[in-house]
């Protein structure tokens, strides 16, 4: 699929994702492209950001392709994750071609890009004959994995959609992208297509919201020949970085099981004793035969949050929109606000509700932009900081 009617973040429980996320527990395998909004982060369309969604980003396949630098290279323009609710998205990524955004004539922007079958009657990309074409694209990226996905069924007529799905995960080359580029990986046909049986699936279902008091971990655990599963956790600190599914240091066990699950609770995480901030949970599923699945999502542990900061899901160039700071009694409070967008100078207030102004979008072939915004308020005597995600759209 290449539907992704919008150029922004897509949301995994709109009405799109729900659909093909249904049509998956269906029995339908769906393949769909991540989107064209790379470099930035947070830039996976739906329905390619639905859960149950094969989401594909595109990688390179040229020598000395430009102008992301050579083949297995993940493209400038692919979409980047994590998802909305900071999950892995793209899942894998496969050749989409490159494209070189700074010029309109397309043989020189389509130079290194994917050869496809053309529309009669059609004018789009470079024309290599009356049939075909020469594109770039996650529209190119995620036939390829489609068509690897439909041998894979084509072998094992009995495999379901979420096997289909962590064999491709499973197989995937490590190309040496952080996970929010690349997925887990290039897609590697030949590995998936003879696997001889699925691997374990390890799915963690995200909601995105902040974690207080105790929770649920909720995802699949399950194999043809189940082992076990087994969760960690990695603490990240109070500001996450985009790339912290990468971040070093240890795992540390949080929970494990011999028994398993399958789209239900992994494990019911009492919070309170742990400290506030972001967190990786890492599910790792095995079967007998030794092999070893995983997922990932982050997670906001928040038990002494004071303050409730209001901010738009997010801000549209050229107009302007509130940020507000209220205690939990609905009280206004006062902070140092700051609203730093990229590529332009910061806006700085101070107050309990402040309006800001989002700034043009400079760069025509950039359809969104991460701006940040940082709420500073003294409380108790000690100074708290508070860093929020704004993503902000051109018209």
């Amino acid at each position: 699929m290449s539907v992704g009617i919008e150029n922004r973040e897509g949301d995994p429980d709109d009405l799109l994702s729900m659909v093909v996320d249904n049509a998956v527990d269906a029995g339908v395998v769906v393949v769909a492209a991540a989107g064209n909004n790379g470099p930035y982060r947070h830039t996976v369309v739906s329905p390619a950001c639905a859960r149950k969604v094969i989401a594909v980003g595109a990688s390179t396949h040229l020598q000395n392709s430009h102008p992301s630098g050579g083949p297995d290279h993940v493209a400038i323009y692919s979409s980047r994750g994590p998802s909305k609710i900071y999950s892995i998205k793209p899942d894998i990524v496969a050749p989409g071609g490159d494209v070189n955004r700074k010029t309109s004539t397309p043989n020189e922007k389509y130079a290194y890009g994917i050869v496809s079958t053309l529309a009669h009657g059609a004018s789009i990309g470079s024309p290599v004959s009356e049939d075909y074409t020469r594109l770039g694209g996650t529209s190119m990226a995620a036939p390829h994995v489609a068509g690897v996905a439909a041998l894979i069924k084509q072998k094992h007529p009995d495999w379901n959609p979420m096997e289909i799905k962590a064999t491709l995960r499973y197989t995937a080359v490590d190309i040496g992208y952080p996970t929010t580029d690349q997925g887990f990986g290039r897609v590697n046909a030949l590995a998936a297509v003879n696997l001889s049986s699925p691997p374990p699936l390890a799915f963690l279902y995200a909601t995105g919201e902040t974690c207080v008091g105790t929770v649920y971990i909720n995802g699949t655990a399950t194999a043809r020949n189940f082992s076990e599963y087994t969760l960690y956790y990695k603490y990240v600190g109070r500001r996450l970085y985009e790339d912290d599914f990468d971040s070093p240091g240890q795992w540390t066990e949080l929970y494990g099981s011999n028994s398993s699950v399958d789209e239900g609770v992994l494990y019911r995480w009492n919070t309170t004793s742990f400290k506030d901030g972001w967190y990786i949970i890492k599910l790792v599923s095995t079967d007998t035969k030794g092999r070893k699945s995983f997922d990932m999502i982050i997670v906001d542990v928040e038990n002494s949050r004071r303050f409730i900061i209001n901010i738009p899901e997010y801000a549209i160039e050229g107009r302007h929109f509130n940020v507000s700071i209220s205690d939990d009694h609905n009280n206004p409070v006062d902070g140092f606000i700051i609203f730093r967008q990229p590529f332009k100078l910061p806006q700085i207030h101070y107050g309990s509700n402040v309006t800001f102004y989002a700034r043009p979008i400079t760069r025509p072939w950039i359809n969104s932009v991460d701006a940040r915004i940082y709420v500073i308020v003294l409380s108790s005597g000690k100074i708290e900081v508070h860093i929020l995600r704004l993503p902000i759209y051109n018209t």
